[in-house]
């Protein structure tokens, strides 16, 4: 231990002990003077500080910036030693040397050991004082290491404070000097309280510097006065250099004390108070400052937050000299104002915000400048507005992580659109979604004309959606760099032409709806007059037959078409048949426009009242089927004939397929059904059918004539709808008795419609139950 000891009072720190006799007060000569003195000694002044002429020009540029708060007074130092081209280009070194001089000039060789770094840092600690400081926290620690529960008992009396200074000489038992303990005692007496006082002074160091030399110079009267007039040297330096560093130690062990029991909760204060009373306003100042300015500014506000942790000055001294006595104290985790500050400012410079913010003012958004409050953007362009909206949300964020809410923060700044009429760029996205040019954009740039109904939603309305946004680079969604519009209105304008057919669609499903009741009707109407029993008659389905044809809501070019299965072949071979024709819906519109012509969509989800009547018209058709044959030979549903009376409910005339089978005998095109649905089926019978009244007029003498020949008689000058209305269809059956139909019926097999005594059988067992009444000849043929 003696020789790690002596070492450290031998190179160059030694040579500063002559020097120190001839300075008692360093602590108090001037900053250049001790400038001088510490350059003297070094020798070779390090190439990574600043240099001593940036130094020496410091003094100068102060005094020329005159009156202003510290940060302020730092910027325009720096500015005046800029121009003085000592450091040319190195704005760093220049900041260093300021605070190197400012630190000379408070005697805080603490500071300067921060700034300079160790080695300036202990030549200028040697000098202040008269005492090798950091030799002494060396061998603080390395004797700590040795005894740490003899450097724990410090405080509790000179017999601990004797052992530990004997282990300053290897803790040998019979090599205490007496007369260091001597020095000590009368030292801690003297000096002790206000040592402590020096340690917590939130100046910063210069308090312990200056105090320091006090003890120093304290310890060398004392050796002089043992040593007498004849200066016999009963105290060595060794003596000396001993009771001052176990001063040292001893101060250090009752601030150690003082700060574990007040450091926690006044820095807490210190760093709360500075949050409420600066951090909304430097928050403010950040978001608002210019792009180029704000580096600046993050490092002006950073340099005030450090200077108002007052109290932080006495933590960075702390951690510096005691922390490697201690390096196991909580106080070691306490944040110096440097490492609370750029914390802060990490949170407080909100950079997302900021950078967001950038993006937003080069994408044409206008400052609007709010007093003391963050600043309200106006922009131009979707993609503006959109860095001033994440730029608002990045800054709520920030203020919740920086006051514990984003209420507490207070408002946030404002995005606003400065919206103008749609132009060239609207116009130019608006064809590439409306390829036939169907809409057109108006000279107010406001409202925009489509002539079809489907290119108001799918063309119009798409591009008024799309405008604001395009795809980036890598393929994502964003905001577009085109100018921001006002609202557009997409207006249906419909030309001559088009109104023409949307006008013949909503007259062809009209003409089907009553189609297809007229053959319900007449077809029971026909069957009642068959039965001489009115207990056999049926009932007619009342219902809106209209339900079953209507017209599109988005386009009016299209009719949507329902069914369940048993009314399948009826409602499609009136589709079928209906003059004009209608096309199926073309479900790919690559134009946006719809239907060219007119056309039909088969609707598997019904309405309550669709699904009403053909709940109705399946209830009808069931009964029918139980029912026994007609006069005429006309089916119901696979020949099977009405023989009971349907009570209870409505009843519409069961199945009758002819007209439909008979289009896809023909190779005519029939719709598919839904599946598990079908159509609506209409009993053919012979007879009269009344005439009945559509679109306000009754239906002319044609329609008579059409239900004998085959087909649904409209009024003149309407299209024309024909179909398997109210054909007459008499059906001849090879002797089939109601027995043999019953077992065709449950095996499967259906009338052939248009062959008489024809059957068709889809599975083989239907197929040998209708060969057995081939072979009995009750049938005529049986097919697959």
């Amino acid at each position: 231990m003696r020789a790690i000891f002596n070492s450290l009072r031998r190179g160059a720190l030694a040579l500063l002990l002559p020097l120190a006799l001839f300075l008692p007060g360093a602590a108090h000569a001037d900053a250049l003077s001790l400038l001088d003195s510490i350059v003297s000694v070094a020798g070779v002044w390090p190439s990574e500080l600043p240099s001593i002429n940036t130094i020496r020009a410091v003094p100068g540029a102060l005094q020329s910036c005159g009156n202003l708060s510290d940060s302020e007074l730092m910027n325009c130092a720096q500015a005046i030693i800029d121009n003085a081209d000592v450091d040319p280009g190195d704005a760093q070194k220049v900041e260093t040397a300021i605070n190197i001089y400012l630190d000379l000039e408070k005697a805080d060789y603490v500071a300067l050991m921060k700034d300079s770094g160790p080695v300036i840092g202990c030549l200028a600690a040697q000098v202040m004082t008269g005492f090798d400081v950091c030799g002494a926290l060396d061998a603080i620690v390395a004797v700590g290491e040795a005894v740490a529960d003899v450097v724990g008992a410090f405080v509790s009396g000179l017999g601990a404070a004797a052992e530990w200074i004997s282990c300053l000489f290897g803790c040998s038992s019979d090599s205490g000097p007496p007369i260091s303990e001597t020095m000590f005692t009368n030292l801690r007496d003297k000096f002790g309280n206000e040592g402590l006082t020096a340690h917590m002074d939130p100046g910063g160091g210069g308090a312990w510097t200056a105090h320091l030399a006090k003890v120093n110079d304290g310890a060398k009267q004392m050796a002089a006065q043992i040593n007498g007039p004849l200066k016999v040297e009963f105290v060595k330096q060794a003596d000396i250099t001993a009771a001052v560093t176990a001063y040292i130690a001893y101060a250090g062990e009752r601030w150690d004390a003082e700060m574990d029991a007040t450091a926690w909760d006044r820095s807490r204060k210190d760093w709360q108070a500075w949050t409420q009373k600066q951090g909304r306003a430097a928050m403010v100042s950040l978001y608002n400052a210019d792009p180029a300015a704000r580096a600046g500014l993050v490092k002006t506000l950073t340099a005030q937050c450090i200077q108002a942790d007052v109290f932080g000055n006495v933590v960075r001294a702390w951690r510096q000299e005691r922390g490697k006595v201690k390096p196991n104290s909580t106080l070691n985790t306490l944040a110096t104002p440097e490492e609370f500050c750029t914390s802060w400012m990490a949170t407080a410079k909100a950079e997302k915000a900021a950078t967001k913010r950038s993006e937003a003012l080069k994408a044409q958004c206008g400052v609007q400048s709010a007093t003391g409050d963050f600043d309200s953007l106006q922009c131009k362009t979707y993609a503006g507005l959109g860095a001033c909206q994440a730029a608002r949300n990045a800054l709520g964020v920030a203020l919740g992580n920086f006051f514990g809410s984003p209420a507490k923060g207070g408002g946030l700044p404002n995005c606003s659109p400065v919206p103008s009429g749609a132009g060239a760029e609207f116009a130019a996205l608006l064809s590439q979604v409306d390829p036939k040019h169907r809409c057109t954009l108006k000279g107010d740039g406001k409202t925009v004309g489509c002539t079809r109904d489907l290119s108001v939603s799918k063309a119009c309305q798409v591009a008024v959606k799309l405008y604001p946004t395009q795809q980036s680079s890598t393929g994502d969604t964003v905001a577009s760099n085109r100018p921001v519009i006002g609202d557009i209105a997409c207006v249906l304008q419909r030309d001559a032409a088009y109104q023409a057919l949307v006008t013949q669609v909503q007259g062809t499903a009209e003409q089907l709806a009553q189609a297809l009741e007229n053959s319900a009707r007449g077809d029971v109407e026909r069957y009642n007059a068959d039965q001489s029993n009115p207990s056999r008659r049926l009932r007619l389905v009342s219902g809106d037959y209209k339900a079953a044809f209507t017209v599109n809501a988005s386009d009016p070019l299209l009719i949507d078409v329902v069914y369940t299965d048993p009314a399948e072949s009826l409602v499609t071979g009136l589709v079928h048949k209906a003059n004009p024709p209608l096309a199926p819906r073309d479900a790919s519109d690559p134009d946006n426009d719809g239907q060219d012509q007119p056309g039909f969509n088969v609707v598997h989800e019904m309405t309550s009242k669709q699904r009403a009547l053909m709940d109705q018209l399946v209830q009808a058709i069931e009964a029918a089927k139980k029912s026994r044959p007609a006069l005429s030979g006309g089916g119901l549903v696979g020949g099977a004939a009405v023989t009971e009376r349907v009570t209870g409910a409505p009843v519409i005339n069961p199945a009758l397929v002819q007209g439909v089978n008979a289009q896809k005998a023909q190779g005519n095109p029939v719709a598919a059904p839904a599946t598990g649905q079908g159509a609506v089926i209409s009993v053919q019978r012979q007879g009269p059918t009344p005439a009945a009244t559509m679109n306000g007029g009754a239906l002319a003498a044609g329609a008579k004539a059409a239900n004998t020949a085959g087909g649904v008689g409209m009024a003149t000058g309407a299209p024309t709808v024909t179909g398997a209305g109210a054909a007459t269809a008499t059906t001849t059956v090879h002797s089939l008795d109601v027995s043999g139909q019953k077992q065709l019926a449950e095996a499967g097999c259906k009338a052939v419609v248009g062959e008489p005594g024809a059957w068709s059988c889809a599975s083989p067992r239907a197929m040998d139950v209708c060969k057995k009444l081939l072979a009995d000849k009750k049938v005529a043929a049986c097919k697959p």
